[in-house]
């Protein structure tokens, strides 16, 4: 064979024998997703994250609230009343028919009135109890932005002039809300409810003296023996909540009403109510200095302005008498 037929025949063999290169496919675009595909997994994933954020803000009101019940149990609660004045010796400065009436006027502004009654006595669990009752509304101009009225009866025993029990109902607008409580003398408790159009409210208020409500806590500071430099504590019930309020006889002044001049003690405080939030407003009381004894004007500050109460009618009753050995 010649040369040449020699070297056809390698590189036929070695052509044969090489190794085939695979074809590669050519590349393919990923398939597109459509549109409504994406913009639904989007609104899921906006739902998911705020599913999350929902629980954490739901987790953290609620450890919250519990800080606060615990902050409310073991370190809002305020000094208790250990001691009051001694209530006066003789013939107590009001009784049955007696009638008092104020006038309510904030920031200057003339806001209502309120009117205060001592009805005759009654049995109220085999204890002589006396009704002492409150009516207050405000004027025309108030009650254009939110009419106010309201009426509370307390029952309250001559011995201490400790209440029994209370009822209450006022309207702010067209909502209506009634409110009750129980006082235990013993254990110095209040067994409170409170019925709103839509819920109710049930609850003890435990206090470490005798509790007072808003309305026998007036005749209870009239009761008082007080002088110049005495400090005087009250414990009272307001709102689902206790109130300790403090104060001292800081001097004598002459008070200018609507239903004339008095000599008065002056006396200044302040009304903390217990537990957290804390919430504290000062007050300043003036007393006649007579055998009435008669609450004569009220002053404290408020966010529309200073409150002012001034009384401006009275009609005297007829003074009750009291057993003071057992309060000794």
């Amino acid at each position: 064979m010649s040369r040449l037929g020699v070297a056809a025949v390698c590189v036929l063999t070695l052509g044969a024998a090489a190794p085939q290169t695979p074809a590669v496919a050519p590349a393919t675009a990923p398939a597109t997703m459509p549109a409504e595909t994406v913009t639904a997994e989007r609104a899921r994933l906006r739902a998911l994250r705020h599913q999350a954020r929902q629980r954490t803000r739901i987790e953290q009101r609620q450890r919250e609230a519990a800080q606060r019940e615990r902050a409310r149990r073991n370190q809002g609660r305020l000094e208790r009343c250990l001691c009051n004045p001694p209530q006066i010796a003789d013939r107590l400065p009001f009784g049955p028919g007696e009638e008092l009436g104020y006038v309510i006027s904030i920031g200057g502004i003339y806001a209502g009135r309120v009117d205060l009654k001592i009805g005759a006595s009654e049995s109220l669990t085999d204890h002589l109890v006396y009704p002492a009752t409150a009516h207050a509304d405000t004027n025309s101009f108030f009650s254009k932005m939110s009419k106010v009225e309201g009426h509370q009866t307390s029952y309250f025993t001559p011995e201490g002039v400790i209440p029994l029990t209370m009822f209450a109902r006022s309207h702010l607008g067209d909502v209506q809300r009634d409110e009750s409580a129980s006082f235990d003398i013993q254990r110095h408790t209040a067994d409170a409810t409170l019925v709103y159009p839509k819920r109710e409210w049930r609850g003890t208020v435990e206090g470490g003296a005798p509790i007072q409500d808003v309305l026998s806590v007036v005749y209870f500071a009239r009761s008082r023996e007080l002088a110049e430099g005495q400090d005087y504590c009250v414990e009272l019930y307001y709102g689902k909540r206790l109130w300790v309020v403090r104060g001292r006889v800081v001097g004598r002044e002459l008070v200018s009403t609507p239903a004339g001049p008095y000599r008065a003690l002056k006396i200044t405080g302040e009304a903390a109510r217990d537990g957290l939030p804390a919430l504290v407003r000062p007050l300043t009381v003036w007393i006649s200095q007579d055998d009435d004894r008669l609450p004569l004007q009220l002053t404290s500050p408020s966010a529309y302005g200073e409150i002012e109460v001034k009384i401006d009618q009275f009609r005297r009753g007829r003074r009750l008498v009291h057993d003071v050995s057992a309060l000794r």
